[in-house]
């Protein structure tokens, strides 16, 4: 019980319990993207100058003016039911189990961590409320174009009748590109 990897390092985890659950998820996150938490944390809550210096100032002023205070993400932590609550602590407390082997160990820290000459700060509750929210707005409302495409799909279906407008729609946007970049080399299938 627990995570396993497969031959191409990807973790599948089991648990019993939701709260082992999302630990073991936090832990596993940050094994494998302890910088990229790192920089999704700095971004969502502005602090990205305070490691990569005064060209990230204007960013960060953005996201402090724009986003929510600690007190209102507490708040909505606060209005959250007990599982959501319960699954959000555990994660943290997994991703904190993880970064406090990292610090005890600061040579085996990513390669990041040691050119900045930094170490990675703990993760918080409001840390996981902040990268949320940080992408939502940037794939839902700011940099997404969910919302251009579903008006476009509303047109199609006005001018050729709904199974013709979603034949039209499809063959714009593919849901499945064969041309995508993949991560899976076909002759290891």
């Amino acid at each position: 019980m627990g995570v396993v990897r497969d031959n191409f390092d990807v973790p599948k985890i089991s648990a019993n319990t939701d709260a082992q659950l999302f630990e073991r998820l936090g832990y596993t996150v940050a094994t494998d993207r302890l910088w990229q938490l790192e920089i999704i944390k700095r971004g969502a809550k502005g602090s990205l100058a305070e490691i990569f210096g005064q060209s990230y100032i204007a960013a960060d002023k953005k996201v402090r003016l724009q986003g929510y205070t600690e007190d209102e993400y507490n708040q909505i932590y606060a209005s959250m039911g007990p599982k959501e609550q319960e699954a959000i602590r555990s994660y943290v407390k997994g991703i904190n189990t993880r970064i406090e082997e990292w610090k005890s160990n600061p040579n085996t820290l990513p390669l990041e961590f040691k050119a900045l000459k930094i170490l990675p700060t703990n993760w918080e509750i409001s840390d996981s409320l902040a990268a949320g929210t940080a992408m939502m707005r940037r794939f839902g409302t700011i940099g997404g174009s969910e919302l251009t495409r579903l008006k476009d799909l509303q047109k199609l279906i006005a001018a050729h009748g709904q199974v013709e407008g979603w034949k039209i729609f499809n063959d714009r946007y593919w849901a499945n590109d064969p041309t995508a970049p993949t991560y899976v080399n076909n002759a290891a299938e």
